[in-house]
């Protein structure tokens, strides 16, 4: 019983694992007006290297 439990238990797992994958892999990269040494902000790039130190933008703000 405990096989069975423990099987189901991983298929349970694994069928979840498997619905969340498509969101994560097709969501959207959000591109930002605005550029710091001709490098584009967005939304997995929020920090640039700029000189000797790092531009940083927030979009909520």
């Amino acid at each position: 019983m405990s096989k069975i439990r423990k099987l189901a238990g991983f298929a349970l797992a694994l069928a979840f694992a498997m619905a969340m994958l498509p969101a994560l892999a097709f969501a959207e990269t959000a591109q930002y007006n605005l550029f710091v040494n001709g490098e584009q902000f967005t939304s997995d790039n929020l920090t640039i290297a700029c000189g000797e130190g790092t531009a940083t933008y927030d979009p909520g703000a």
